[in-house]
């Protein structure tokens, strides 16, 4: 990601809702970061003007609906708590795309698998791979509770199938989402390319299960960050290739780096 292709914008904020418990889904006008984005991507956005908060927050671009760009977020911490009570018609400060995204497998069927908030990056990545013609489109989808299974409308829509679990046995499996990723393996009649976005615990559960060198698999990393330009290393992922950026070598890294 270069320079040139980040853009910074004041964008008017279209819709802000809450789609589950303290989860917000909002939409802004942000045509050049709509035009630009790919899957796996984020903005650096500014909660307020002012110094309170003095950092951006980091935010997955879920969808792209022509010049409009939705984010989704889970209500943690006063950052958080500013941006739920953001009303339509204001604007905030955007910086973005940023960072590495997705490699697109079209050619093998897509295991995409979301934990908790992983979900953000979910229903762009699915309708790129149904763009490019990927011939089927699986999202394991784990939360707490069936209450808080946010997006899989989204991610539906594109034609994936879906697979769920929760902590509570609410709907889906009762237990880790990774559970149901080696019994879908089986299931699926190819190679599949897996895709996560999550917890590093569920990290390191799909490099467990998965031992195959011929899966390709490519981790999109939750990190806390400063800059959010690869400045402050504040999101550094260690790696086999030492310390990386998420911001800027990420936030999606090859798997294979972290076995």
């Amino acid at each position: 990601m270069t320079p040139s292709t980040r853009h910074c914008t004041l964008a008017p904020v279209i819709a802000n809702r809450e789609v589950a418990p303290a989860i917000f889904e909002m939409r802004l006008r942000a045509s050049e970061i709509a035009a630009a984005a790919q899957p796996g991507q984020f903005v650096h956005l500014r909660v307020k003007s002012g110094l309170d908060p003095l950092l951006r927050r980091p935010l997955s671009i879920g969808a792209v609906e022509g010049e409009h760009i939705c984010l989704l977020f889970r209500v943690i911490g006063h950052g958080t708590q500013l941006l739920s009570r953001v009303v339509p018609g204001e604007t905030l400060d955007l910086l973005g795309p940023l960072g590495n995204p997705f490699t697109l497998h079209a050619d093998r069927p897509a295991v995409l698998v979301a934990g908790g908030m992983g979900i953000a990056d979910m229903p762009l990545l699915a309708r790129r791979l149904r763009e490019a013609g990927c011939p089927a489109i699986h999202l394991i989808f784990g939360a707490r509770t069936a209450a808080e299974l946010a997006w899989t409308d989204r991610v539906e829509a594109e034609g994936a199938q879906i697979h769920t679990a929760t902590d509570d046995g609410s709907a889906g499996h009762h237990g880790v989402c990774t559970a149901l990723l080696p019994p879908l393996l089986r299931e699926i009649d190819a190679r599949p390319a897996i895709c996560a976005c999550g917890p590093e615990p569920m990290f390191r559960a799909i490099l467990s299960a998965v031992t195959d060198p011929a899966i390709p698999i490519q981790l999109a990393f939750e990190q806390r960050m400063g800059c959010g330009i690869g400045a402050c290393m504040a999101c550094a992922v260690e790696t086999s290739k030492g310390y990386l950026r998420a911001c800027c070598e990420g936030p999606v890294l090859d798997g294979a780096l972290l076995r």
